[in-house]
């Protein structure tokens, strides 16, 4: 996970929006390099090792694919088998974006660290509680990304505790609303600071809701990772398809949170060098409002402010030349030079 200090690094998920396609995994790859994304994600797993027979799909999952059956027979279909994760590793490789993909059980851990050489681990929320298999992930990963759906701040300070101890992992923790597409009410971005705060790690944001809005909100709220669904098409079939971005979204979405730290900017207020033509054409300056002589009195009556598209006093000088004498003759629209 290679994030500068500078840049909020993106991950597309792709998740199993591939429709368990190898070629349709790899065009998802190349989509992901085109929209400017840092990563793309995709999640491993061995159905057998994963899921009971007999458990039930999720009532989202029932609803975006279509289709009642059995969790395993979903799962079953999307699985890619670890010969065509080589494949995308390479892929991704060969094309200059990172490869990320989710372990859900052991063995596919042990598969993404030892035989493709990832180091960085994405944990997905349903093993936040997994406090064994997290032990495991402590051992062999170099930098973890835990998303945090669907538990309590408890559940994620006993996590957190297995990854600190342990030093030499940089961990990062992402607020996330195990929603399908998510409320925006129930987001809860403030999450974030918390996390930074009691935690002292980098956040981030894992992103369920329907459009941008919440990952840009994110990324101006101090997010250093952001993760979000994409498909080639979001009326395809399929559990994650319904609130994925499709490409020219996801690429929209990239090119907007590039220029937030650009837009944040300093903290340091000033005349900007952008301004410097229109403070000096729309400021107004003081000028003789009628004919003065020298010795008079300036007053409202006989100065105003205008603008006069040259240097002068501005009306901050006010306070200070009401009640004071000219110091010289001046015409009407003269700037005063006192």
């Amino acid at each position: 996970m290679k994030i500068k200090n500078e840049e909020i690094y993106i991950i597309a998920e792709a998740g199993v929006n591939h429709n368990g396609s190898l070629e349709e995994a790899i065009d998802l790859c190349r989509i992901a390099k085109e929209t400017g994304a840092n990563a793309v994600k995709f999640q491993t797993w061995k159905t057998e090792e994963l899921v009971l027979k007999k458990a039930r799909q999720a009532n989202y999952q029932k609803l975006n694919t279509g289709i009642n059956q059995s969790q395993y027979t979903m799962l079953k279909e999307l699985e890619l088998n670890y010969n065509q994760f080589h494949i995308l590793k390479e892929f991704c490789d060969s094309i200059d974006i990172d490869f990320l993909s989710t372990p859900d059980e052991l063995t596919s851990l042990k598969f993404l660290v030892n035989d493709l050489g990832l180091s960085t681990i994405k944990i997905g929320s349903g093993e936040l509680a997994n406090l064994p298999y997290l032990r495991e992930i402590s051992k062999i990963a170099e930098s973890v990304i835990l998303s945090t759906g669907m538990h309590s701040i408890q559940d994620v300070s006993n996590s957190v505790s297995i990854f600190k101890d342990n030093p030499n992992i940089q961990l990062a923790l992402l607020q996330c609303t195990s929603s399908y597409p998510c409320p925006y009410e129930a987001i809860n971005l403030n999450v974030m600071n918390s996390y930074s705060k009691l935690f002292n790690c980098k956040v981030g944001f894992s992103d369920h809701s329907i459009g941008i809005t919440a990952s840009l909100l994110a990324a101006s709220f101090g997010a250093n990772i952001i993760e979000k669904h994409f498909t080639k098409n979001k009326n395809q079939k399929g559990p994650d398809h319904f609130c994925s971005l499709e490409p020219k979204e996801f690429k929209a979405m990239v090119s907007s949170i590039r220029l937030i730290p650009t837009i944040l900017g300093s903290n340091e207020k000033k005349v900007q060098d952008c301004e410097k033509d229109a403070r000096f054409t729309a400021t107004k300056v003081i000028v003789a409002k009628t004919q003065i002589k020298k010795g008079q009195i300036f007053d409202s009556s006989n100065i105003s402010l205008m603008r006069a598209g040259a240097s002068g006093l501005n009306g901050a000088h006010w306070d200070s030349l009401i009640g004071s004498k000219s110091l010289r003759d001046y015409s009407k629209g003269d700037l005063i030079k006192n």
